[in-house]
């Protein structure tokens, strides 16, 4: 019997470009085909004093068979903010489809008529949440929205589950108890066209994770913009691990072959050659690989140094950091990564 499971799922504001509202995107996952759909638009988008957002309702080719004696229904939202450049987006509707081993609906057999098919429901729902914990992890990373959840943080479905039979074009009456079924200036690198959600979507139908230094950058995003409340010293302390991370990382990636068991014993901290993490990127990196960060951006090596003296504050004294000081600490740490990929890391 091939039938399609169908659920929804709530986002925390993944920003997209307008024309991919109502796009689908499939992928083969545990080996069912997995569609992970954006909700429509319509005509009317835009507000037009251009100040309240809209609400877009809705998702493309939605009807369902009807229910034995009635019909349900699932109201899900995106809303578009003022400008036409960008929408984000609160829920995407997930569809699985895969041929189960199910009797035919018959409510004349007993009591437990419904168990094969929640059953059905339970394992599509793993399979589900399973394509969107790791969709989301690429878009946090790559595709630089870190607000959407830290990282490993599990799937929030929503709304009604439903299951139907394909072949007979009926829907089983069956459901699962998911949670309620309401939905609650970025930079242009954060919204999502078409072509890069495929290519995310992609990495998570291969199973693969992202790189562990962005991701604890992620976390560290999270913790200053979308904590509740705002968890300034965490955001240091997990900004100072994702840089540390990263730049033992880079000094493999960029050391000549001649200096690579340098590298491991610097990487290590201990033994007869050695440096703290703050000072890796300029004497270390350049004797390595001849390049320096703070010969090549004072600034932004000065402030390295102050991400590293919040963290050791923290961690050795107890400090209590302000939000500004988080703020800093973020955005080092991020421009760091983006010199060491400028320079082949």
């Amino acid at each position: 019997m091939r039938v399609r499971a169908t659920f929804h799922a709530r986002l925390r504001r993944v920003l997209v470009k307008p024309d991919i509202l109502g796009t689908s995107y499939e992928a083969s996952i545990d080996g069912r085909q997995v569609v992970i759909t954006l909700p429509t638009t319509r005509a009317d988008v835009v507000d037009p004093d251009e100040r309240r957002p809209v609400e877009v309702t809705a998702f493309p080719d939605h009807a369902e068979p009807p229910l034995p004696g009635g019909a349900g229904t699932v109201t899900t939202s995106a809303r578009l903010a003022p400008s036409e450049t960008h929408a984000y987006i609160d829920a995407v509707r997930i569809r699985v489809y895969w041929e189960a081993d199910l009797p035919p609906y018959d409510t004349t057999v007993g009591e437990d008529w419904s168990e094969p098919y929640v059953r059905a429901l339970h394992s599509a729902a793993a399979t589900a949440g399973g394509a969107l914990e790791r969709l989301v992890a690429w878009l946090r990373v790559e595709g630089k929205q870190p607000w959407l959840a830290l990282a490993g943080e599990a799937a929030d479905l929503a709304g009604s589950a439903v299951l139907v039979d394909l072949d007979a074009n009926q829907r089983f009456p069956v459901t699962l108890g998911l949670s309620g079924p309401t939905f609650s200036l970025h930079r242009s690198d954060q919204i999502l066209d078409a072509e890069r959600l495929r290519t995310l979507l992609a990495h998570a139908a291969e199973g693969r994770t992202p790189p562990l230094a962005e991701s604890i950058l992620s976390d560290a995003a999270f913790y200053l913009l979308e904590a509740e409340p705002g968890d300034a010293a965490r955001a240091v302390l997990t900004a100072a691990i994702a840089c540390e991370v990263k730049m033992k990382q880079a000094l493999r990636v960029l050391a000549a072959p001649a200096a690579a068991s340098v590298v491991e014993l610097l990487v290590a901290g201990r033994g007869p050659i050695s440096a703290r993490a703050r000072h890796l990127l300029d004497k270390p990196l350049l004797a390595v690989a001849g390049i320096s960060l703070k010969d090549d951006d004072a600034d932004l090596y000065g402030g390295l140094q102050r991400l590293f003296s919040a963290r050791n504050g923290i961690a050795h004294s107890g400090a209590a950091p302000d939000a500004a000081t988080a703020e800093e600490a973020v955005a080092v740490a991020a421009n760091v990564f983006r010199w060491l990929r400028d320079h082949g890391a």
